[in-house]
C-alpha cells in the first residue's frame, strides 16, 4: 500500500492540471530516494493503472523513476554517500535501523538526499 498512496499523490498532482483534456500520452520523470524503501517497479505499474483508469485506457504512459542513494552531512566535517553494505539490516526495508557515518561511525547525522519522492517532470500531448 506504501507504493500505491505515492503512485496516487502523482496521479492527482496531474489529474489536477489536466481536468477536462483529451490526454494521448503522458510522460512522467521522477526521483525516489531509496531510504523511502519503494518499489519502483509498483509505483510506475499504479501510476499507469490510475492514469489510464482516469483518461482512458488507451493513454499511453510513460514513467520513468531514477533512484536516489542517501548522502549525509556529519558533525565530523564527512559529506557524501553512506555505505549500503554496511547499513544493510534485516528491518531497513521497514525504516527500522540506524545508518552510521562512514568516517567517524556517529549515528548524529543529517540526511541530505535519500529521503525524498520529488516530481520532476510531466509532458503530456493532446
Amino acid at each position: 500500500m506504501h507504493d500505491m498512496s505515492v503512485a496516487q499523490m502523482v496521479v492527482d498532482e496531474v489529474t489536477s492540471r489536466l481536468r477536462e483534456k483529451r490526454i494521448k500520452k503522458i510522460e512522467i520523470e521522477m526521483e525516489a530516494g531509496s531510504l523511502r524503501f519503494h518499489d519502483t517497479t509498483q509505483v510506475e505499474f499504479w501510476i499507469r493503472e490510475l492514469l489510464r483508469q482516469e483518461f482512458g485506457k488507451n493513454l499511453k504512459v510513460s514513467v520513468k523513476i531514477a533512484k536516489v542513494e542517501p548522502r549525509i552531512k556529519c558533525g565530523c566535517g564527512y559529506r557524501g554517500a553512506v555505505d549500503e553494505e554496511e547499513n544493510d539490516h534485516e528491518l531497513m526495508h521497514q525504516g527500522i535501523f540506524t545508518m552510521k557515518c562512514p568516517k567517524c561511525s556517529s549515528e548524529d547525522y543529517e540526511i541530505v538526499q535519500g529521503n525524498d519522492v520529488v516530481l520532476k517532470k510531466i509532458n503530456v500531448t493532446e
